[in-house]
């Protein structure tokens, strides 16, 4: 029997943990890592503390060094200490593979290879670790295969440079058969989980197409127009008929603009705010408000530096900044949603036929005010507009679809 470990990492909470399957699947993806192998006893090198399912892409090096110090939520946690002028942080190192971007080199002599083995190697150990733990039997780690997700538009030469990173890294071997590591496009596995977690997907026929708003972390947001080319049982086989790019639309943007606002309701007072405060002030519309934001409700944020100072006219009191609803719409969510909006036109335009689903996922799948928007506009064009359950981890589950459907192929 063969055990599989995804490009994407999802491992479920001991609590919520199923009766050993014949095939279990574990997934861990650069993108989208989940992490639960912090509920271990022992906690694993360089480990960190996770306050959600998803773990972020960081890496931590101390400046004077090429080994990774810290990574996930313990490299944030670490860069809000006093000791984090001796540490640069990396995150969104897929860049330095994607072809449409000119990046900025990586500091202390890093070269991507390096970065991706570094951080692939220290997941993955949490990762074996949570499964010796958690799985009663004796299994032997080379009996286990990877699948790695990729954005679909890589170059050859990109995805050439993940696989030698998961072997530098320890996933696999130089001399393992091709078929313990496994990749498959993001976009592919995201409309895999779409099509098994919604209703209307079990509805969906051969040559029928639907459209696919992949919006993941960065900059920028990746539609993509897929038809059913064959179909058995649950498993379709699915052909690309069109992709599109927006190159400045991702959810980078709705930081960039919470930011801005941010800095223009405090511009009196940000040269007393540490920069510990900002960061958590980010991270927690980064983490919270970003998805539960619905177009209605004033939000708030906490500024302990700024818990002695009362502003009316800014929206501050008891160290908390109110932002209002008009100005999360207006000032931070609208300007990107009207080009998500845009390009999707365009595509629906662009494929000339009509369109048996449109499916929301990654991050604006995940928030509220971009999710009614985007019905609002399409209801009425598309026959249905919907969202799996978990949107942010479509990724990582439909690379463990994909890859248990290769499994019943054998």
């Amino acid at each position: 029997m063969d055990h599989w470990l995804n490009s994407g990492m999802y491992l479920p909470p001991p609590a919520q943990q199923q009766p050993q399957q014949q095939n279990p699947y574990h997934s861990l993806e650069p993108q989208q890592q989940q992490m639960f192998a912090q509920q271990q006893q022992q906690e694993p090198r360089h480990g960190t503390t996770i306050g959600t399912e998803r773990v972020p892409t960081l890496s931590t090096y101390r400046k004077d060094s090429r080994r990774i110090a810290h990574w996930g939520y313990r490299a944030r946690e670490e860069m809000r200490k006093s000791s984090a002028e001796d540490y640069v942080m990396l995150h969104n190192v897929k860049m330095h593979l994607d072809d449409r971007y000119i990046v900025r080199q990586l500091p202390n002599g890093l070269t991507v290879l390096h970065v991706i083995a570094d951080y692939l190697r220290e997941i993955n150990e949490c990762i074996l670790a949570a499964v010796k733990k958690d799985i009663a039997i004796d299994v032997g780690y080379s009996r286990f295969k990877y699948s790695l997700t990729v954005p679909g538009h890589w170059s050859a030469r990109s995805k050439d440079t993940m696989r030698e990173a998961a072997i530098i890294a320890g996933l696999v071997q130089p001399t393992d058969p091709p078929q313990r590591l496994m990749m498959i496009s993001e976009e592919e596995a995201m409309a895999i989980y779409a099509l098994r977690q919604t209703a209307w997907g079990e509805d969906l026929e051969e040559l029928d197409q639907f459209l696919l708003c992949h919006a993941p972390e960065g900059e920028s947001v990746t539609l993509v127009v897929y038809e059913i080319s064959k179909s058995v049982g649950r498993v379709q086989q699915l052909r690309e008929v069109i992709r599109s790019f927006g190159p400045s639309c991702g959810s980078d943007f709705l930081d960039a603009n919470m930011e801005r606002l941010i800095e223009r309701k405090l511009r009196n007072y940000r040269h007393i705010i540490p920069a510990s405060d900002w960061e958590a002030m980010m991270a927690s519309f980064e983490t919270g408000i970003r998805s539960i934001f619905d177009g209605l409700e004033d939000q708030f944020v906490h500024i302990p530096s700024l818990e002695e100072i009362d502003d009316e006219e800014v929206g501050l009191a008891d160290g908390y900044l109110v932002l209002t609803a008009t100005e999360m719409r207006e000032d931070v969510f609208e300007p990107v949603v009207v080009d998500v909006v845009g390009l999707m036109r365009y595509m629906l335009q662009r494929g000339g036929r009509y369109y048996k689903a449109l499916f929301m996922l990654g991050e604006f799948g995940s928030s509220q005010y971009m999710w009614g928007r985007i019905k609002q506009e399409f209801d009425s064009q598309v026959a249905f507009v919907g969202r799996p359950p978990r949107p942010e981890l479509a990724i990582s589950r439909g690379a463990v679809y994909a890859g248990l459907d290769s499994y019943m192929k054998r």
